[in-house]
């Protein structure tokens, strides 16, 4: 495979997302971990990863970090960023982030009245929908809201987008769809806000039909279903969406697409050949293990054992993995890819490191690449892998990372740093750079005009360039470029191994994505 600096076609959270759908589906059945009072009881304070939550404006009445249900209560979040003045219009081929950028919008210029729902001489009112009080708990999902939270509140105290300054609400949709098209009702048609940013559920299928139909634009979505490759008005991050989004159909006549940069890079600088894949038997917790084996089979790595013994996949009940480590070290296994939660894969690590069993890699699901790592059990912690399509959170040596790092510690210091968290910031990086390419007559088809015309977006290097451009030749390789980073006692966080610059030419792979009723 070519190897080249070029940055093009990243297809992220193909499998982050149908991972993140089996752990709901597993913790559904097995029943929430925290109730939603836990959340409650942290976010007046006492420290854990909700805790800097308490009180801030655009936050629930109760002081939580959003609204009950659909009742999105804030007053309007102060986010974060810096002076915006993001490209002067869509189809930059880098994007510069808006906080620190040069050209478009001007901090503290005069704003142009009332030129849109939502927006007035001197504010836009900005919704949000995050999963907070459901079954996964309260730190899934949040630090993407703290990121763009941490973004609009430092782009305020900077004058905001030329004169108007952001007002950040948000509702916890709970991980109910009902719930979530509830908040989305709240926020839309209530509250009437200009646009939605960062909204991050597994259940955001509750409401984007809804959402789209008004055409309120959501931009920089997570994308944890089918949604970003359906609909128009959805705009997804940090990948392209290089798709028609005609909201009849999902991606190209029903498929998908994604390519397996990732596990080729591993195998070529890692060194790995023989892999062992864990899920749980789950219907969609296996969909996601047999996905990852599939990739680890294409690149030449040898699946030769599944946890729990078989390809039907481990009892989520069980008490160790002690067996399934006994057969490892049998067998040879020198990466360990799992689809399972993080309370599973810390049981993992605990088994690996009673048996003094190693290996070259531990890569985890996406709930796994943050500072939590460092709560796992030594050594195996230090064997764990992560990759995205932004760079590494913890990778200050990036100017856009220091900048998100430096606002979470001013704003949030008691919210653990994750990678959700500067994909959140990069969400609201791009609505203000779209926001101050419109000048003082912003709309929301500006917005969306300048998003549709871009052209291997980054963020100013943040990210892996992306677009939503079609039509589009999945037949032909393309470069895929991604970060790779490994957990690092001796440095306390994620290091990075792989920059975003890596960028490995690959062919597309088709696949048919599950219905999410979207």
């Amino acid at each position: 495979m070519q190897v080249t600096t070029r940055r093009r076609e990243p297809r992220r959270g193909v499998y982050a997302v149908v991972v993140i759908l089996f752990i709901g589906a597993v913790l559904v059945a097995c029943g929430p971990r925290r109730p939603h009072s836990d959340y409650l009881s942290a976010a007046r304070g006492n420290g854990t990863q909700a805790g800097a939550a308490a009180s801030e404006p655009g936050t629930g009445a109760d002081g939580s970090l959003s609204g009950t249900g659909a009742d999105a209560n804030g007053a309007g979040d102060q986010g974060a960023g810096g002076a915006a003045g993001g490209p002067g219009g869509g189809g930059a081929g880098t994007g510069r982030a808006a906080n620190g950028a040069t050209g478009g919008g001007r901090a503290g210029a005069s704003g142009g009245g009332a030129s849109d729902v939502g927006v007035t001489a001197d504010s836009i009112l900005v919704g949000n929908i995050t999963s907070v009080g459901g079954a996964l708990g309260p730190n899934v999902f949040s630090p993407s809201y703290f990121g763009a939270s941490a973004y609009f509140r430092e782009l305020n105290a900077k004058g905001g987008i030329n004169g108007r300054q952001i007002k950040f609400v948000t509702c916890d949709d709970k991980e109910d769809p009902n719930v979530n098209l509830s908040c989305a009702q709240s926020l839309v048609q209530s509250q009437k806000v200009f646009a939605m940013v960062a909204n991050d559920s597994r259940v955001g299928n509750g409401s984007a039909n809804y959402i789209n139909s008004t055409g309120a634009p959501s931009v920089g979505d997570f994308c944890i279903g089918n949604w970003c490759a359906k609909y128009p008005h959805i705009w997804g991050i940090p990948t392209s969406f290089r798709y028609p989004r005609d909201g009849k159909s999902v991606g190209v006549n029903g498929k998908e697409y994604a390519q397996d940069g990732p596990f080729k890079w591993l195998k070529d600088n890692v060194g790995v050949t023989k892999a062992a894949v864990f899920f749980y038997n789950i219907a969609i917790s296996r969909q996601a293990g047999l996905l990852w084996a599939d990739s680890l089979r294409r690149q030449g790595v040898d699946v030769v054992y599944y946890g729990g013994g078989s390809d039907q996949g481990e009892n989520p009940a069980a008490p160790t993995f002690d067996a399934d480590v006994v057969q490892m070290r049998s067998k040879g296994v020198d990466i360990v890819v799992n689809a399972i939660d993080m309370n599973g894969f810390q049981k993992l690590c605990q088994s690996m490191d009673r048996y003094s069993f190693t290996v070259k890699a531990n890569v985890g699901n996406p709930q796994a690449y943050g500072q939590i790592i460092g709560s796992f059990s030594s050594p195996c912690r230090n064997s764990v892998f992560a990759f995205d399509n932004n760079t590494n959170y913890a990778d200050a040596s990036n100017p856009e990372v220091a900048r998100m790092q430096a606002a979470m510690k001013k704003y949030y210091p008691d919210v653990q740093l994750h990678q959700w968290a500067l994909t959140g910031w990069a969400s609201a990086a791009m609505f203000a750079e779209a926001v101050a390419a419109q000048g003082p007559n912003v709309t929301r088809a500006g917005v969306e005009r300048w998003l549709a015309g871009l052209r291997d977006y980054t963020g100013g290097g943040l990210e892996a360039p992306h677009d939503f451009q079609w039509p589009y030749d999945y037949s032909k390789p393309s470069p895929n470029c991604f970060s790779i980073a490994q957990w690092q006692d001796s440095a306390k966080m994620m290091v990075t191994r792989a920059p975003i610059s890596t960028c490995l030419t690959m062919p597309w792979v088709a696949y048919t994505p599950s219905n999410d009723g979207s």
